[in-house]
């Protein structure tokens, strides 16, 4: 049970700690920690008494590799050890002083098959046989875990896993943020239709949606019509009579009784001729403080004023009127000589150094003094430059 539980250990982690506490006899070479099949070491740190070194022997696409620390430790004295293993880096501490750290040819294999076994003290059954005194031997799977073996110990910086764990949550980071601007995207479409569309003109009768002006006879003996949203219907003694109308009803009018028509939205009048003016009425239009109402036939627009703009292409409702930077945008007339300053709705020219500051205007390539004046047959209309702007 021990056993599969450390290989499971290991193979769910991207950051690994083998720490072991030792005094190890002369000329003694002796596994400290192995993960063996058979004679064979797939995971394994050794301790060489012949060749004063550290070996670190791993398993990588198939292929076992063995990295050698020149490390003396087989002094009969005692010892800390500690090996981390970090995504492709490993570093061994002695003593808790860091040794050696190197980056691996690549990722350490930690799938182990049921036939490999976990050893202490050495390989398999009497190879690589560890002399000496053993003892608080663990695997931890924790970034930094020498400091457990050596607390004050300096940490250093973010370990390769963590570093690497890093980039896997911003990878996860930026997708969430790709899907959330896709959906914020979307919703701003939805919410652009919705401030075009009229709300609450439709009904719901029979089983089916119906559109403001409609009318439908539920039985012989009543009728009912859609109007703003709400159902009204009027009940008759007997089956009414044709509706007639002298005139015809215009602009999209229904004529629902004798000579009397039913008016699209917008119009009105006995023939439906009589074009309604929005702008005369706040509660019909919406256009607010920065644009300007412009009745059309059936409707109205909402045009931006002087220094403002919209964001849309049909700004009939007006709720984007935005102010235009004229002097981020070089629509202003400033002379360079003076700093131009954006106002809501327009701008000013501010002269830092009266005596080196002009107030002349200056379109393009040409300049106009101060209180000159002049035509513009293109806009139909004289200008005046007044302290470095031309009114409208």
């Amino acid at each position: 049970m021990q056993v599969e539980f450390a290989k499971a250990l290991i193979g769910a982690s991207n950051e690994l700690t083998f720490i072991a506490t030792f005094k190890q006899q002369m000329k003694n070479t002796g596994s400290i920690f192995s993960l063996s099949e058979g004679n064979t070491p797939l995971l394994e740190i050794q301790s060489s008494g012949r060749k004063n070194e550290v070996r670190f022997t791993y398993t990588e696409r198939g292929q076992v590799h063995t990295e050698v620390f020149p490390v003396a430790v087989t002094d009969e004295q005692w010892h800390r050890l500690a090996l981390s293993l970090s995504g492709h880096t490993i570093t061994l501490y002695i003593d808790c002083e860091e040794v050696a750290r190197r980056v691996l040819e690549g990722p350490v294999e930690k799938s182990y098959g049921p036939d490999v076994n976990l050893w202490l003290g050495q390989r398999s059954a009497g190879e690589s046989l560890f002399k000496g005194i053993l003892q608080d031997v663990k695997i931890i799977a924790k970034e930094h875990a020498y400091l457990l073996q050596c607390p004050h110990a300096n940490a250093g910086c973010p370990t390769c896993g963590q570093f690497n764990l890093m980039q896997d949550r911003m990878s996860a980071l930026e997708s969430l943020v790709e899907n959330l601007t896709q959906k914020i995207m979307t919703l701003e479409d939805h919410i652009r239709d919705l401030q075009r569309c009229e709300c609450n003109r439709t009904c719901r009768a029979e089983g089916s949606q119906k559109q403001h002006g409609d009318i439908w006879r539920p039985n012989d003996c009543e009728t009912c019509a859609c109007e703003n949203g709400t159902v009204k219907c009027v009940s008759e003694s007997c089956p009414p009579l044709e509706s007639i109308c002298t005139h015809e009803c215009q602009n999209g009018g229904r004529c629902v009784g004798p000579n009397h028509c039913q008016c699209q939205i917008g119009w009105s009048g006995p023939t439906c001729a009589k074009d309604i003016d929005e702008c005369e009425d706040a509660q019909i239009h919406r256009c607010h403080n920065n644009s300007v109402c412009k009745n059309t036939p059936g409707w109205y627009d909402c045009i931006c004023r002087d220094g403002f703009r919209s964001r849309w292409h049909s700004n009939e409702y007006g709720v984007l009127c935005e102010d235009i930077n004229e002097c981020v945008n070089g629509l202003d007339t400033c002379d360079s000589s003076a700093e131009c300053v954006n106002l809501e709705g327009g701008y000013m020219c501010q002269c830092m150094d009266d005596e080196d500051c002009s107030r002349d205007c200056v379109i393009g390539n040409m300049r106009h003094h101060n209180g000159a004046r002049w035509r513009m047959p293109e806009l139909c209309r004289t200008c005046v430059c007044t302290v470095s702007l031309i009114p409208l």
